[in-house]
């Protein structure tokens, strides 16, 4: 057996260990002997023994998890055989939806497609976008062509005082949160 020296690490050299010697040991550490003082090597054995201990009981424990696993999936199979054998092809998708389980893969898919879905959406609406819509809207000019020169200069000093706007807010908020930061600094 190779165990390395410690725990979650990987090194070069690993300590090789005699099996026979571990079981023996694990055999003479049962008696009713008195301790006379472990020493390190009797200290390193039943580590090795303790960590061998748990891994097999990991081992026992998803061997019974899959068991189970089978069981239930047997157990579904027969389930859905017996409604095939009963049921009309209508009512059977209806029983397969409920009896039937998504694997995770399937969920996945699924959710990609979803989200792929929505990405063309949220596309379709950006270039859908009318970006002058609120300014004619608020000059009640939603309807009308803008061919008059004075109407198209009206629309254009609406939009720059908006992006004005919008840039002096953007700015005062970058001051703040750099005035916060220099206070944090100091």
């Amino acid at each position: 057996m190779h165990y390395h020296y410690k725990e979650g690490q990987v090194f070069k050299h690993p300590k090789t260990f005699n099996r026979q010697e571990l079981i023996s040991q694990g055999k003479s550490g049962d008696m009713n002997e008195k301790d006379t003082g472990e020493t390190k090597k009797d200290q390193e054995f039943k580590l090795i023994n303790t960590m061998e201990q748990r891994c097999h009981a990991q081992i026992k424990l998803h061997e019974k998890l899959a068991a189970t696993e089978r069981d239930l999936r047997r157990d579904k199979e027969k389930t859905i055989h017996q409604q095939r054998s009963q049921q009309t092809p209508e009512s059977q998708n209806e029983v397969f939806n409920k009896i039937l389980e998504k694997s995770i893969y399937e969920k996945a898919r699924d959710k990609m497609k979803q989200d792929k879905l929505k990405v063309a959406d949220e596309q379709e609406d950006e270039t859908q976008k009318d970006y002058l819509l609120p300014i004619l809207k608020k000059l009640s000019l939603q309807n009308k062509e803008i061919t008059e020169e004075e109407i198209a200069i009206h629309v254009k000093n609406e939009a720059l005082k908006n992006l004005k706007e919008r840039l002096l807010t953007r700015a005062e908020i970058i001051q703040r949160r750099l005035n916060d930061q220099q206070k944090n600094l100091e």
